[in-house]
């Protein structure tokens, strides 16, 4: 049972801290800050290479799609029948990712981006 002052029954609060540091409790809670502040620094650590791999993401993203713009005029301007640059894209990707996606066709995500880069190559 506690008195008014929030001290257990027949202990002045100052006898009540005294046990509390006895028993080691505010050390304890000074582990559990330091603990949490370790996590805080984790976690903005954690952030700032999250937002690293997105910008560098964003980046190769951009270099892809440069590079299809330029794939795509290219093979506009070139003279050779579309379906010849199909069939030899598709040969490259087959021999580039058959490996890599387990199938001896190649990736279909490639093939999928290959046609619609060359305009529905088939």
């Amino acid at each position: 049972m506690t008195e008014g002052n929030g001290a257990p029954s027949g202990k002045t609060p100052q006898a009540f801290i005294d046990d509390l540091e006895a028993q080691g409790f505010f050390r304890q809670i000074q582990n559990i800050e330091g603990n949490l502040k370790g996590i805080a620094e984790q976690l903005a650590n954690f952030a700032r290479s999250a937002t690293e791999r997105a910008q560098e993401t964003e980046s190769f993203a951009a270099h892809i799609l440069a590079l299809q713009a330029v794939a795509a005029v290219l093979a506009r301007h070139a003279n050779v029948p579309a379906e010849t640059i199909a069939g030899e894209v598709r040969d490259e990707i087959k021999a580039r990712t058959a490996q890599l996606a387990g199938n001896p066709e190649g990736s279909p995500d490639v093939h999928a981006i290959a046609a619609a880069l060359f305009g529905g190559m088939r």
